[in-house]
């Protein structure tokens, strides 16, 4: 009672302002109304759950335009009651409101109050005539009445069997389709946190942090909702909602027929949401005649990813079935984002073996189509072409004076690096040294294990002999942390740079084996003694043991990843962007999610974990060329990238980011 209905209204209208998500059923519902009453004399609305009455003023406009005059109106009001000595006061003031509104515009009205618990609403307390046109409304509410986790005989189906009763012309249900019912409180919890999260998330999206009527809505509908399901037990419960399916069930088994969705106003409401310039995350869609509002696929997906965690198999299957209904390879940065993650759950639901994972692209998938989807990704995104610039960079002032240059590098993969050091080393005075490149390998899956790497040498041989560079190219392809130093045939004589470019993520950690391969491979590096060490690192935290929190910390890298392309790739690159998207992503990602122990080689950790590795390994970092940095940043605004890029400095780490989140890290070292 503290808090006044104009009070109310105003951040009620803040709400529908900024998403459709009442706007839409609102404008849906009485649409429908309409079309059914364009002949009534008499109209009827028995409306449960009327609160504030904020659906009818339009309908009361629509029907005071109607050809040949209004119906005589007629709302029934059932609400639950108020707390205190007036248990009806606020639904009073509603009746009073809209008896205004219709007596502005001409409607015959009247209004009558029911304020008790639902199930216990007689028949004969409605004072049905069967003259007139009945319609029931139910907006959101009947997940505020008990079900039979509760009492023995469910309330919420007594008051289906009543609406049964009525037989009215029509019955509007709009539910929230939320699975925070659980009897257990933890998962509750962990439901209600998922569902709450995309609701905050829409308002973040969609209204200024500092907007005052947004903290008043918050507070006085979701933070009542949140303290309600987290504090109380029992009967106390009152928010309960089910999910469309659950409902959908009910329903039936209350004897009531679903009627088809008139096709012409959904898709109006569609063209609605999105002239009415609403946030493009929001989704209209249609599932067996439920026209469903999807807010965010990533809560779908994270709800997935719980019910996958708690092996709730039918949960997560008849998610993944929306998410699938949503999501492509083709459309935009979310339902790419979302089709991939709907691949690893669904291997993941499935028990499937997942295919052999290899820093490789598929056998399938020729070098030459590779490159033209590299060639595409590095034009849009300046990750590796900065990378790659500065470190050639600093090993050509190294090499100035060397006449024998010894690269290590540990995952060359295609080689993209090279030739651009190739050209310059030519370029030299004096000429260029002799340059000797140790690949050192992952072994592809098959019968030809270094297949894709020895192709590669015979790339950059072709190229070093278009620029007269002596060239020599050795290939080790095994685990990283089975390499002896005498595999690598050191001569001191040359100078040696280690080379590693965001791939020891690749190999495992002491959380999948108690002597680390990780630093093993660091340990190696250590005893090679190179001239110079160049690490660069993906800057992630998707390496937890708990799928739910890799899961999470996961999807948001990712977003970041296919919000960057979708962003800076033309569709006219489309075909291109999917090639990379599915083989490089898609591929990560899936390993990511479905796969568990040795089985997942995606596991990246932040610069500052890398850092603290590095050194305990006996490494020394060097402070970065400000001259080159300076360089990096200057190209990267002649080149016209992005906005959104960044490029920093941390802790003598070259960092590169998008939307202030940092993706990929450089750094330089040399033994201690």
């Amino acid at each position: 009672m503290q808090i006044s209905t104009v009070e109310i209204l105003k951040s009620y209208q803040m709400y529908v302002t900024s998403t459709p998500l009442k706007t839409v059923p609102i404008f849906f519902a009485n649409m429908t109304i309409m079309k059914l009453a364009r002949k009534a004399t008499s109209l009827h609305i028995i409306d449960f759950g009327t609160s504030y009455g904020f659906q009818w003023p339009s309908l009361i406009q629509c029907l005071s335009e109607r050809y040949g005059g209004p119906p005589n109106l007629r709302i029934t009001t059932i609400e639950l009651p108020q707390p205190g000595f007036r248990p009806t006061e606020r639904i009073e003031e509603t009746g009073r409101r809209l008896a205004k509104y219709c007596d502005r515009f001409s409607v015959p009205f009247e209004f009558h109050v029911i304020a008790q618990k639902w199930e216990t609403v007689g028949f004969d307390d409605l004072k049905i005539d069967r003259n007139e046109l009945i319609v029931v409304n139910c907006l959101h509410r009947l997940k505020h009445v008990p079900d039979v986790t509760m009492m023995g005989k469910s309330p919420r189906d007594a008051v289906l069997k009543l609406i049964r009763k009525i037989n009215p012309e029509i019955f509007i249900h709009g539910v929230v389709n939320g699975a925070y019912n659980s009897p257990f409180f933890l998962t509750r919890f962990k439901q209600a946190l998922s569902h709450f999260e995309a609701i905050f998330d829409v308002f973040e999206a969609t209204i200024p942090c500092e907007d005052q009527q947004r903290m008043f809505f918050e507070r006085a509908g979701y933070g009542r909702d949140i303290m309600n399901v987290v504090a109380c037990e029992g009967l106390e419960i009152v928010e309960r909602p089910e999910t469309y399916q659950k409902w959908q069930v009910r329903n039936v088994r209350a004897g009531l027929k679903k009627l088809p969705l008139d096709q012409e106003l959904l898709k109006k409401v569609k063209t609605m949401s999105k002239s009415m310039d609403y946030h493009s995350d929001f989704r209209i869609d249609e599932d067996e005649q439920w026209m469903l509002q999807v807010v965010d696929l990533c809560t779908m997906l994270t709800q997935c990813a719980q019910a996958v965690a708690n092996f709730d198999q039918r949960t997560a299957s008849e998610l993944l079935k929306q998410i699938r209904q949503h999501s492509t390879p083709h459309g935009d940065a979310t339902q790419r984002l979302a089709h991939y993650f709907a691949d690893g759950l669904q291997t993941r639901l499935a028990g499937a073996k997942t295919p052999s994972y290899s820093p490789l692209v598929s056998v399938q998938i020729s070098a030459a189509e590779i490159l033209k989807a590299y060639q595409v990704f590095i034009t849009a995104c300046p990750f590796k072409k900065m990378s790659h610039f500065f470190a050639n960079r600093t090993i050509m002032k190294l090499a100035e004076n060397a006449t024998r240059l010894h690269i290590i590098d540990f995952g060359i993969s295609y080689g993209f690096q090279w030739p651009c050091l190739i050209q310059r080393l030519s370029q030299r005075p004096g000429g260029p040294p002799k340059l000797r490149i140790t690949a050192i390998e992952l072994p592809q899956p098959g019968f030809r294990p270094t297949e894709r790497v020895e192709e590669t040498g015979r790339r950059l041989e072709k190229y070093a002999k278009r620029f007269d560079v002596p060239f020599e190219y050795n290939v080790i392809a095994q685990k990283w942390e089975t390499i002896r130093i005498e595999d690598i045939k050191i001569d001191r004589s040359e100078l040696i740079v280690v080379n590693c470019m965001h791939r020891l993520r690749n190999i495992p950690d002491e959380t999948v084996m108690v002597n680390s391969p990780r630093d093993a491979v660091l340990k190696l590096i250590r005893k090679i003694s190179p001239d110079l060490f160049i690490h660069g690192v993906v800057n992630g935290t998707y390496n937890a043991p708990f799928f739910l929190t890799r899961f999470r910390e996961a999807l948001l890298h990712y977003y970041t990843l296919f919000d960057m392309l979708e962003a800076t790739i033309s569709r006219e690159d489309g075909q291109q962007r999917f090639m990379f998207e599915q083989a490089i992503y898609g591929r990560d990602v899936v390993n990511v999610v479905a796969c568990e122990g040795l089985e997942r080689v995606d596991r990246p950790e932040t610069y500052r974990q890398w850092q603290a590795r590095n050194v305990r390994a006996g490494f020394k970092q060097l402070p970065l060329d400000q001259k080159l940095l300076k360089k990096v940043k200057t190209m990267s605004k002649v080149m016209c990238y992005h906005d959104d890029f960044r490029v920093d400095e941390d802790g003598h780490w070259m960092l590169q980011g998008w939307k202030g989140r940092t993706i990929m890290a450089l750094s330089f070292w040399k033994p201690t």
